[in-house]
């Protein structure tokens, strides 16, 4: 039965692709946020994960990672939607929710702090144009959502008989 109610017009919006549109904008949003804050503030990183990572990888490394990491679990979830399709939208709203509480504890922080005035701006611009560009090829292209949908198929083909 096909119903025209506030919240079957919402949930007709709320698609996978849309919530990682969204999930990796935040995520590139808040990474370009927090380079600058800690570049520039005595701001520290909070995430004892994320400063491993940036120790170990540097700041790049660690953006891009963060990104191709979302964008395989979006995979994830397109590749589980036709079976479960409630909870691949749950669990799409849940990673996109945390990228964009993210950007909204980094705004948070800059409109604190306000903008750095000693921040080296090459530092900044280099790790931030280069998650950007990643994040905005795995958006327009859809990219890696195929390729991890490739590297998530474990089905084992049958043998076709001959006719």
């Amino acid at each position: 039965m096909y119903t025209d109610s506030l919240e079957s017009r919402i949930a007709r919006q709320v698609t996978l692709r849309r919530l990682e549109v969204t999930s990796i904008t935040a995520t590139v949003l808040a990474f370009g946020l927090t380079v600058t804050l800690i570049g520039g503030t005595p701001l520290q990183e909070s995430n004892l994960v994320a400063v491993e990572l940036v120790e170990r990888l540097g700041w790049t490394g660690a953006g891009v990672l963060a990104v191709i990491t979302e964008a395989g679990i979006f995979a994830g979830y397109r590749r589980q939607r036709p079976q479960f399709p409630r909870s691949a939208t749950a669990g799409g709203i849940f990673v996109a929710s945390i990228g964009v509480g993210d950007l909204l504890f980094n705004v948070r922080a800059l409109l604190n702090v306000g903008l750095p005035e000693t921040v080296a701006w090459w530092v900044v611009l280099e790790p931030a144009v280069a998650v950007g560009t990643v994040g905005s090829v795995l958006i327009c292209r859809g990219w890696i959502g195929k390729t991890f949908d490739k590297l998530l198929d474990f089905s084992i083909e049958k043998p076709r008989k001959a006719p």
